[in-house]
């Protein structure tokens, strides 16, 4: 009997350490929006972390780590949980595109040449080119009222005023060799190679190419999460599309010649 409760006893001491040290599971909308908050913030900076470092951040327990969502308790099919997928496997595919051999796709449609290879295929980014809009005329001369005229020659200057004009939508492409647009509105298309690009600018939602002859401009829309969820449309800012950053990624290593072997 003495043993008995012994075990009792010590069974019992091991229940109340369990529950004083166990760890609150996510439960309620704020701090669901809390996680994603620090998983918005690890997004825009850039980071580079596997899915278990990730996980750090959010305070998930070792334990939970293989099946985080039992202890984040989000709930299906919600603008919470989408948004929570959406970022951690944005995340976590940066550093394999920044450090591991870069993935080959398929060729669909292109006409590729024999040695050419496509390791950039998604998006549906708009591009714009830059055109003249309008031109402004000055005129300088002597003004004529009455009497006799001594005006000399009559001369004018031309301003060009240029702004980026919408183009096409479509497909855009990195190869081993160049950058391929295919529209799909317009059916507009773009075959610059890369002796072509002079530089490139990034901004959170596109890229600026600069080439020999005009800017080329390609904007990658936000990613619309449409599922009905309990987070309101204005406590959370739509998830910027990670195009961009994938798009420069894999442009720069095709650059540096080092796409096809691990870093």
């Amino acid at each position: 009997m003495e043993i008995f409760y012994f075990f009792c006893i010590l069974f019992t001491i091991l229940l109340i350490i369990a529950l004083i040290t166990r760890k609150k599971p996510v439960k309620s909308a704020q701090e669901a929006i809390n996680a994603i908050t620090v998983l918005k913030r690890l997004y825009n900076d850039n980071e580079l972390l596997d899915y278990r470092e990730i996980l750090s951040f959010l305070g998930v327990p070792d334990e939970y780590k293989e099946n985080a969502e039992e202890y984040l308790k989000f709930k299906e099919n919600t603008i919470e949980s989408d948004m929570f997928t959406s970022y951690m496997l944005a995340i976590s595919s940066r550093k394999s595109i920044t450090f591991s051999k870069l993935h080959i796709f398929e060729n669909d449609s292109l006409n590729l040449e024999n040695d050419e290879k496509i390791y950039f295929n998604q998006g549906l980014p708009e591009m714009y080119e830059v055109k003249t809009i309008k031109s402004n005329i000055s005129y300088s001369g002597v003004r004529f009222s009455n009497g006799v005229l001594r005006g000399g020659n009559l001369s004018y200057t031309k301003n060009d005023i240029k702004d980026f004009v919408f183009v096409d939508y479509g497909k855009v492409y990195i190869t081993n060799k160049r950058i391929i647009f295919v529209g799909k509105k317009n059916f507009k298309s773009l075959n610059l190679t890369f002796i072509n690009i002079l530089t490139y600018y990034i901004y959170s939602d596109g890229i600026l190419v600069i080439t020999k002859t005009k800017p080329i401009l390609l904007k990658f829309e936000p990613i619309m999460l449409l599922l009905e969820g309990d987070i309101e449309s204005n406590e959370i800012d739509p998830m910027q599309s990670d195009d961009v950053f994938t798009f420069v990624t894999v442009l720069t290593r095709i650059l540096n010649g080092n796409q096809d072997c691990d870093l």
